[in-house]
């Protein structure tokens, strides 16, 4: 039996043309609905700062309250997770040693930056002293910028207790090297 070339059809597209332009995939959020919750917060937080304007135009504390209020709020899912553990509530006693007085005489915002600093600063340290050799002077460092945001004390002062503060926290290294 001879063989017969069968005839080759030209391929048909698997995607019909169409004259119509397609519509490329965005992601713009823009022209999305919102939800009568984020309409509500939307409407909320501009009657807040209404208010915050009207009541800090002379009051500089209340300027920098506004500063923060009329903030974009960040993303909850990109908040750092806190370690809390024996040698971070080590570090934090021995930088709240002697300073329960003076952050009480603080006022609202000043509280808030000290103890947002002092979380820095235990954080970084920490993460030095998880080092087999740590550096006096970057821990020094660390603690006097972290001391210079209480006002109205002397330098030579605020020095000392840092180096007091870092002595201990060294202490607290060696000990834990010797374990």
């Amino acid at each position: 039996m001879p063989q017969t070339n069968p005839t080759i059809e030209p391929l048909q597209p698997l995607i019909p043309e169409t004259t119509e332009p397609q519509k490329a995939h965005s992601f713009d959020t823009k022209n999305t609905p919102k939800t009568p919750e984020q309409l509500q917060n939307e409407e909320q937080r501009a009657q807040q700062v209404n208010e915050a304007r009207n009541e800090a135009k002379t009051d500089i504390n209340k300027q920098d309250l506004l500063k923060n209020i009329t903030k974009r709020p960040k993303k909850q899912n990109q908040q750092k997770t806190v370690v809390r553990d024996e040698l971070t509530i080590q570090i934090e006693k021995v930088m709240e040693d002697g300073l329960g007085e003076t952050y009480n005489s603080l006022s609202v915002i000043q509280k808030q930056q000290f103890k947002i600093k002092a979380e820095e600063t235990v954080f970084e340290i920490r993460n030095l002293m998880q080092k087999t050799k740590i550096k006096m002077k970057v821990i020094l460092r660390l603690l006097l910028n972290w001391m210079k945001l209480i006002p109205g004390v002397n330098h030579f002062f605020l020095e000392q207790e840092a180096k007091i503060k870092a002595d201990q926290i060294f202490r607290i290294h060696q000990r834990n090297q010797g374990k």
